[in-house]
């Protein structure tokens, strides 16, 4: 499926999201992005699928990684800057 993803790091910690990062370009993923997410009141790590379900081997296998549930967007945190077929948003528990 070659899908791209970016992940954001929401947790106030530094080096969250590149930790997650490296981890999944070990798995072969194509990472675009590392950066820190717009705002940081999310409570829990979260991933948006921008593909529409396009790709659903990747969002299931990233649902898995992840212990969440794919969405379509996050209220309230604007998206659109990223390009990627996956936004993972690292959270507190991430």
């Amino acid at each position: 499926e070659k899908p791209t993803i970016t992940v954001l790091n929401a947790t106030g910690k530094p080096g969250a999201a590149k930790k997650r990062a490296d981890e999944l370009k070990s798995y072969g993923y194509n990472v675009l992005q590392v950066a820190d997410a717009p705002n940081s009141n999310l409570t829990s790590t979260t991933l948006v699928d921008k593909t529409g379900g396009a790709k659903k081997y990747t969002k299931r296998y990233l649902e898995l990684r992840f212990n969440t549930k794919a969405v379509k967007d996050i209220s309230g945190m604007d998206l659109t800057p990223y390009t990627s077929d996956y936004v993972v948003v690292i959270g507190p528990n991430g």
